[in-house]
C-alpha cells in the first residue's frame, strides 16, 4: 500500500521536506510558513514576463519567479512556472536605481550572461537570464523566452515488419507523426510491439540495421534546420548501470562523457527534479539503490545528454505512485523545454499527462 507523502516548502529557511500529514510544520526551523506543492501537470512557460510593469507601474516590492511562489503576499508579484527544473521561489526581482536578481536556492541556480548568480547580480537591457533549461532575455523591461532547444519530429508509416528468418510478424501496420515538441505514449496490450517500435525509432537515428527482422514501411526522423543531427536518448525498461560507483560519481563520469554543459548545476537540478538529490541517495552505491532508484538514476543519466528526442522504454515501472508522478511531471517538463518525449506505458491512470496516445496492436 502507497502511503501519499506531501511535499512541503518553507517560506522561513527556504527548504523542502516531505510529511504524511498535509498540515506540518518545517522540520528544520520549526516555522508554521509551509506550504503544500501539488505535483500537477506543468504549463508552458510564460513568454514573456513584465518584470518593470509590475515593479513600476503596479507599485509591488518584488517579483517573486518559480513553481509555486505564493501569491497571498501583496507586496510583491508571483510569477507561476509549473515545471520540474524550476524550484518553488526559484529566485526573486527587485530595484533600486536598477534591476537586480537574487538567487536563493542551491540545487536551482540561476545564470546571467552564462555566470552563475551566488547571491544578487544586476541585470541590464540585452541580458540574458537562464534557469531550469529556460532562458529568457531581458528587453524593454521584460523577459522574454528565447527557444533554445530546437525538437525533431517522428514519421512512422509500417506496413509490417517481420522476423528475419520466419514469417512471424513482430510489428503490425503502425502509421504516425509524432511532432517536435510533444509528449507522446505508445500503449497497448503486452507483446503488441510497444517496445519493439521504440528501439526501431532509435536505431534509426543512429543509423544502425534493423537485424531483428525485414522492415517494409519508413520511420524518419525530421530535423530542426537549424541543428541537422538531433540528439536521440533512450532509456531502456532494465536500467544498465554501472556498479562500484556512488550516484554522484556516476552522474558526473557520464557529464563528462556526455560533455554537458554547465555540468555541477545541470547535474543538481536533475538530481532533484528526479527525487535523487537526498545525501542517502547521491552517495549511496548504484548497487545498493532500489529498483524505483535505479530506474529514475538511468533516466537521470540520459538527461544528461540535452537530447532533442527521447525515448523511454515503461520509466514508470517498479515506482511508486509519488515518485511515478514526480517522474511524469519531468518528463512532461522536457516537452515545455522544446524535446520530442516518447514513451511506452502500462498506466492507464496517467494518460492525461500525454498530449496524445498512440496504440499500437
Amino acid at each position: 500500500m502507497n502511503v501519499r507523502l506531501y511535499s512541503h516548502y518553507c517560506q522561513e529557511c527556504k527548504k523542502l521536506t516531505k510529511s504524511r500529514v498535509k498540515l506540518s510544520p518545517c522540520k528544520y526551523c520549526k516555522s508554521s510558513s509551509t506550504e503544500v506543492l501539488n505535483a500537477s501537470k506543468p504549463n508552458a512557460p510564460p513568454e514573456k514576463i513584465l518584470v518593470r510593469e509590475f515593479l513600476k507601474v503596479e507599485g509591488y516590492t518584488e517579483v517573486r519567479i518559480g513553481r509555486n511562489p505564493g501569491d497571498t503576499n501583496p507586496l510583491f508579484a508571483s510569477v507561476s512556472i509549473n515545471m520540474a527544473t524550476v524550484a518553488p521561489v526559484h529566485f526573486y526581482l527587485k530595484t533600486d536605481s536598477d534591476l537586480y536578481i537574487c538567487d536563493i536556492v542551491d540545487d536551482f541556480p540561476t545564470y546571467v550572461n552564462g555566470r552563475v548568480v551566488k547571491t544578487s547580480s544586476y541585470i541590464y537591457e540585452g541580458d540574458y537570464i537562464s534557469f531550469g533549461g529556460l532562458t529568457y532575455r531581458y528587453c524593454d523591461g521584460a523577459f522574454v523566452l528565447q527557444r533554445t532547444r530546437p525538437g525533431a519530429r517522428i514519421c512512422i508509416k509500417i506496413r509490417s515488419f517481420e522476423h528475419a528468418n520466419s514469417s512471424r510478424k513482430l510489428l503490425a501496420p503502425f502509421d504516425a507523426e509524432v511532432e517536435p515538441g510533444k509528449f507522446v505514449a505508445l500503449v497497448g496490450e503486452s507483446g503488441c510491439g510497444k517496445s519493439t517500435l521504440l528501439r526501431l525509432i532509435y536505431r534509426k537515428a543512429l543509423g544502425i540495421p534493423f537485424s531483428e527482422g525485414q522492415l517494409d514501411g519508413l520511420i524518419d526522423i525530421i530535423s530542426n534546420v537549424h541543428q541537422p543531427d538531433p540528439i536521440v536518448s533512450y532509456v531502456p525498461q532494465e536500467p544498465c548501470l554501472l556498479e562500484g560507483l556512488r550516484v554522484e560519481e556516476l552522474f558526473n563520469l557520464y557529464a563528462s562523457l556526455y560533455e554537458t554543459p554547465e555540468r555541477a548545476a545541470t547535474i543538481r537540478y536533475i538530481l532533484s527534479a528526479l527525487g535523487l538529490s537526498q545525501v542517502n541517495i547521491r552517495r549511496n552505491l548504484v548497487e545498493k539503490l532500489s529498483g524505483g532508484q535505479r530506474k529514475r538514476v538511468n533516466i537521470g543519466l540520459e538527461l544528461l545528454r540535452m537530447p532533442n528526442i527521447i525515448l523511454l522504454d515503461e520509466p514508470d515501472s517498479s515506482l511508486d505512485y509519488n515518485n511515478r508522478i514526480k517522474t511524469m511531471h519531468y518528463l512532461n517538463t522536457l516537452r515545455h523545454l522544446g524535446a520530442t518525449v516518447v514513451m511506452t506505458t502500462h498506466h492507464s491512470d496517467c494518460l492525461d499527462w500525454f498530449d496524445r496516445y498512440l496504440v499500437v496492436k
